[in-house]
């Protein structure tokens, strides 16, 4: 649920502009995504983040990222052609 006296930020194209007081070092911020709308947005929000801290969530998305990203082994090209082919990888995730 929302802080009193925040409201959710919905946009047809996304951005945000945040200000903090100074002297800030650390900000964590929750955030949920839909394609649908704004109540998809705040469900899945709840449902993937609503017990995790920062690390934990964190921690997870790299090991899925990992374990994905090991499937594949490359054998020859230069270190130039193995990176594309990497960078490409991911980007097909």
């Amino acid at each position: 649920p929302l802080e009193e006296g925040l409201a959710p930020l919905e946009a047809v194209a996304g951005g945000i502009w945040l200000r903090f007081p100074a002297g800030t070092t650390v900000v964590e911020l929750d955030v949920g995504l839909s394609y649908v709308d704004g109540a998809g947005a705040a469900q899945n929000r709840e449902e993937e983040l609503s017990e995790l801290s920062f690390d934990e969530v964190r921690e997870a998305a790299e090991g899925r990222w990992r374990e994905r990203l090991q499937r594949a082994r490359v054998r020859g090209g230069t270190e130039d052609d193995q990176v594309i082919f990497h960078t490409a990888h991911y980007h097909a995730l």
